[in-house]
C-alpha cells in the first residue's frame, strides 16, 4: 500500500507545540511520504503555502498525491488546519487529523472566535463568499468519505467552538481534552501517541510492542 500524509502547521509552524519533524519521523517509520507546508499566516494554506507560493499549486499538488497514493491522511494545527481540511475534502483523502483546527470564519463566527483578526481580514479576499468560509458547508456539498478527529481544549470557548462546528457529521469524531489554553500547553498532552492511536485504528500502522529483555 502506497501511503502519504500532509502536515499543514500552524501559525507558529508547529504542530501544536511540537517540531514537525517529530511528527515526520513518526509517519515515516511507517512507511509514509510526507509533505510539511507552513505559511499559514498568509491565508490558512488555502491558495499557496511556503513551498508552493504560486497561487492554487498547493491544491494541485494535494490532489496529485492523494491520486499516487491508496491511502493519504492529512494532519493540521490551528489556522494550517483549516486549510488541511479543506484540501482532505476535495482532494478526497482519507483521514484528518486537526489539533485546535479552524472550521469557520465567516463573519458570523468572528462574534464567537474573533482571535486572528488580521489574518481573518485576509481571509476576506481569499474566499469572497462569506457563506462559503465554513467547512460544515463544503462537508455538506462535496459529502467527504474521510473520517475525521479534532483534537481541542474543551475549556477554551474558542477553540471548542471550532471543533462543534462540525459535530453534526457521523464522520466526524470529537476529542476534547481537559486544558483551556490553544496549545493544550496546561496538561501532558502530546500529538505523538494521538496521531498513533489514529494511525493504528485506520489500519495503516503497526501496534508498538514491547520486546522483553533477555
Amino acid at each position: 500500500m502506497k501511503k502519504h500524509a500532509f502536515i499543514f502547521t500552524g501559525f507558529s509552524k508547529k504542530v501544536l507545540s511540537h517540531n514537525a519533524e517529530k511528527v515526520v519521523a513518526l509517519l515515516k517509520e511507517h512507511g509514509f511520504t510526507v509533505d510539511v507546508f507552513s505559511g499559514s499566516r498568509l491565508n490558512m494554506l488555502v491558495n499557496s503555502s511556503l513551498e508552493f507560493p504560486e497561487e492554487g499549486s498547493l491544491r494541485k499538488h494535494v490532489e496529485a498525491e492523494t491520486g499516487r497514493n491508496d491511502y493519504t491522511i492529512a494532519i493540521g494545527a490551528s489556522g494550517g488546519g483549516y486549510g488541511g481540511l479543506m484540501h482532505s475534502i476535495y482532494a478526497g483523502a482519507s483521514c484528518f487529523i486537526g489539533f485546535s483546527s479552524f472550521t469557520n470564519v465567516s463573519l458570523a463566527s468572528r462574534e464567537i472566535d474573533p482571535r486572528g483578526a488580521q489574518i481573518l481580514g485576509v481571509m476576506d479576499e481569499v474566499i469572497l463568499d462569506d457563506s462559503r468560509r465554513d467547512l460544515g458547508v463544503h462537508m455538506d456539498e462535496q459529502k467527504p468519505k474521510l473520517n475525521v478527529h479534532l483534537y481541542y481544549p474543551k475549556g477554551e470557548p474558542s477553540d471548542t467552538y471550532q471543533a462543534e462546528n462540525l459535530k453534526r457529521f457521523e464522520n466526524v469524531k470529537l476529542h476534547p481534552q481537559d486544558s483551556s489554553k490553544h496549545n493544550m500547553t496546561d496538561i501532558s498532552f502530546d500529538v505523538i501517541p494521538a496521531i498513533l492511536s489514529i494511525l493504528q485504528a485506520e489500519g495503516v500502522a503497526e501496534e508498538r510492542k514491547l520486546v522483553p529483555s533477555e
